[in-house]
Order: C-alpha cells, then sequence, then structure tokens
C-alpha cells in the first residue's frame, strides 16, 4: 500500500488536532471544581432564623435525614477566632438557649439546646482564608 505525501501529512495533521481537543478536554476538566458550584448546591432546606450563625455565613449545602440535618458553608476568618466564638454564644445565650462549650484544638464548637429551642451543635473551623462552619440540627420536635 502506497501513501502519498499528501495523505500522509493530512492524517498527522489529524492526529495532531485530535491530540490538542483531547488534552484541551482534560484541561478543562482538571480547571473545574469537584461537584456542583455553590448556586446549584445550595441548601433548599430553609435554615432557622432561631439559631445564630457566624457573621457572613454562606451555606452551600446540607444533608438531611431523618435523625440530624447537617448545613455546611463558609464564612470570612475572624482576625480573633476567640473573640468571635465568644460574641455567637453570646448570641445563643441571648437568645435563650442552654450551651455546652465542645471546643477542642483549634476548632470551636457548641452544643446548644433548651426548653422550647432547637438542638443542635455549631463547629468552627479555621481554614486558609476562611473559616468551614458546619452547624447539625435536631429535628424541631427532639425532646430534651
Amino acid at each position: 500500500m502506497r501513501f502519498s505525501y499528501f495523505s500522509v501529512r493530512s492524517i498527522s495533521g489529524l492526529a495532531v488536532v485530535a491530540s490538542l481537543t483531547v488534552t484541551a478536554g482534560c484541561w478543562e476538566s482538571r480547571a473545574e471544581p469537584a461537584g456542583p458550584s455553590s448556586s446549584e448546591s445550595a441548601c433548599t432546606i430553609p435554615f432557622p432564623a432561631e439559631v445564630p450563625v457566624p457573621d457572613g455565613l454562606k451555606i452551600e449545602s446540607c444533608t438531611p435525614s431523618e435523625k440530624i440535618t447537617g448545613f455546611h458553608g463558609k464564612a470570612p476568618l475572624p482576625k480573633d477566632l476567640d473573640q468571635s466564638f465568644g460574641a455567637l454564644k453570646a448570641s445563643y445565650t441571648a437568645a435563650g438557649f442552654t450551651l455546652y462549650d465542645n471546643s477542642s484544638g483549634k476548632i470551636r464548637s457548641v452544643i446548644f439546646g433548651g426548653k422550647d429551642h432547637r438542638k443542635g451543635e455549631t463547629q468552627l473551623n479555621p481554614k486558609e482564608g476562611y473559616l468551614s462552619v458546619s452547624i447539625n440540627l435536631y429535628p424541631a420536635d427532639m425532646e430534651e
């Protein structure tokens, strides 16, 4: 079988184009964030307004179940985490919640509840440039 210079050159050109297309496709898939964007993954379950949250919290996702619903998001990293955590606990206390400080290491955590109040836990985990926030809520009808 004989190939002319032009047919070999055309096949080579197609191979280069196909290679670039595949490479570009791989590059794009790496550049995109894993999972859906925050607007697509935002929680559709309403967050209870009576539960205090850190300033600037943006809830990005939630995981509902029968026993607990977890809300997860980010807030701006405060200059002084302990001062911000103290202010958050003061907000819970002012709203009538009973608190138990469950902090450990760099993670600040407060378990909250009380008569006629939603029960749950808020965790603040400082990361590079932001504050990771997880709020786990028990069902509203849960007994003390």
